[in-house]
Formats: C-alpha cells, structure tokens, sequence
C-alpha cells in the first residue's frame, strides 16, 4: 500500500461526476491541508490520473460518468498501484457493495457524506499507519 513519509503530505485524487459534491469534499480537503490532485469524473480518467498522478489515496465514486465504473477502475488501480481506496455511493445496491467490499477499500460510505467524515477516515488511516505527516 502507498505509504507516506513525515516530510510529505497526503495526495489524495477525488474521483466524482457530481459537480457539487465534488467541490465541497475538495474545498473542504484543501482547507485542511491536504493536497488534491484535480478531479476526474471517469473510471478511464482515474486510472490515468493514478497513473500519472501517483496520489496516496483515491476517494472512488461507484457510479461515474464514461464506460468504466468506480469498483472496475478501483480494481485496474489496486493491481497496478496498490493506492488505497474509499468508495463513496449514492446507492445502497448490496451487490454493489459487496463487489465493493472485495477490495478491502479503507471505507466505503453512502452519500451525502461530508468532507468531514472523510477527513476523519484519511486521519485514522494515517495514525493506524504511523504516517504523522498531513496537516498544515
């Protein structure tokens, strides 16, 4: 799993094709010190956004806009990348879920969820890894 030095703060990419959602969990992440990638709407933008991007942590849409859905790219991700990952749904499918699931996401959280409550799984994670680095 991507991990993070002392020196360094977290590099998370939002992977959402809701405009204004998006916006409120990035707005929220850049005020507390994080560092974003920008945001993509598509599975196919996230796996090249990892790629080329090489963030920390991805917070994964399920359903996004293109061919791809989130748990496809999330899996593309996870092979390559090994980049830890927290589902974000507007739906409660438990097939979706479960397919979900089987990827051992850090969390996995229906919406409307707050920048918040994600800032505070990304702290938990970080403490559970012993990676002090992060606010500013």
């Amino acid at each position: 799993m991507t991990s993070i030095t002392a020196t360094q703060k977290c590099k998370i990419l939002l992977v959402e094709d809701e405009a204004i959602p998006a916006m409120m969990i990035e707005m929220g992440l850049m005020a507390s010190g994080f560092d974003m990638c920008p945001t993509v709407a598509s599975g196919e933008d996230a796996i090249l956004a990892a790629s080329q991007q090489r963030p920390n942590l991805i917070l994964m849409d399920i359903h996004l806009a293109g061919v791809i859905n989130g748990i496809e790219a999330a899996e593309k991700i996870i092979a390559e990348y090994n980049v830890p990952i927290i589902f974000l749904s507007g739906y409660t499918d438990p097939e979706m879920a479960e397919r979900a699931f089987r990827l051992r996401p850090l969390a996995y959280r229906t919406k409307p969820v707050s920048w918040r409550e994600i800032e505070k799984i990304i702290l938990d994670w970080q403490r559970a890894n012993d990676s002090p680095a992060v606010m500013i």
